[in-house]
């Protein structure tokens, strides 16, 4: 599945905000850390994010990545 998520999004370079359904936001969680580099992405906004879930780590981990790029991340309740 995250094959197809990267196939997905890699085209979509300019988008600045992103808005994935509850269905789709655990397997995508998990494709954001190869996504790092060259985006403008700026807002994630998530419907059922668990501060202490088991998406935080991935989450986490993406937005100290993007940080250290120089390009921040917000992930935002929906």
């Amino acid at each position: 599945m995250n094959n197809k998520w990267l196939e997905l999004l890699r085209p979509f370079t300019a988008v600045k905000s992103l808005y994935p359904s509850e269905e789709y936001q655990p397997s995508m969680v998990s494709v954001l850390q190869e996504l790092v580099g060259g985006r403008t992405l700026r807002n994630i906004f998530l419907t059922t994010f668990e501060p202490s879930g088991p998406s935080q780590k991935a989450i986490g981990q993406f937005v100290a990545a993007r940080q250290l790029s120089g390009r921040p991340i917000a992930v935002l309740p929906l």
